[in-house]
């Protein structure tokens, strides 16, 4: 097993979901990796871990074909890969980015939610003046009902 190292560039590569992509094609390629954004350096890193041939083609697959989960307009690039120096503890990676994807999750879902809110109230706001301009929508309902024949219910 080899460790190698290559970064993505691009205009759009932040929260798009390099990072989910990654692991999701660990099994395809039968490689591991990791990618962590490093915004300072406006780039993220991708470290793999696997036999040369499969990191190889992993990163030609990455290259050819835009993996982010979030599609977008922007192409990126990739730098050349490189031996990767570092250790790597793949139990400590997994565990900072399920966390960190779990948060992402959960603030989407809070940033929907008051949407959701927003849309509840203008509906709400649009049944109140229909009432106030017919009255009860449940009543006049009623009266409807009770002026019909019953054989034509």
């Amino acid at each position: 097993m080899v460790n190698k190292v290559f970064y993505i560039t691009g205009e759009k590569i932040f929260d798009v979901g390099f990072r989910p992509a990654v692991q999701g094609l660990e099994d395809e390629f039968d490689i591991k990796a990791h990618a962590s954004n490093e915004k300072r350096e406006s780039r993220v890193r991708v470290v793999v871990s696997g036999s040369s041939k499969n990191i190889k083609s992993f990163y030609e697959y990455v290259r050819d074909n835009d993996i982010r989960v979030k599609k977008q307009e922007s192409p990126y690039q990739l730098s050349d890969i490189k031996h990767y120096r570092g250790t790597v503890d793949w139990s400590d990676l997994r565990i900072k980015s399920v966390s960190e994807q779990l948060y992402k999750g959960f603030d989407e879902a809070n940033s929907n939610l008051d949407n959701i809110n927003g849309k509840l109230s203008s509906i709400d706001t649009k049944l109140d003046i229909m009432d106030s301009k017919f009255g009860s929508i449940g009543e006049t309902l009623q009266q409807i009902n009770k002026k019909l024949p019953e054989d034509s219910i």
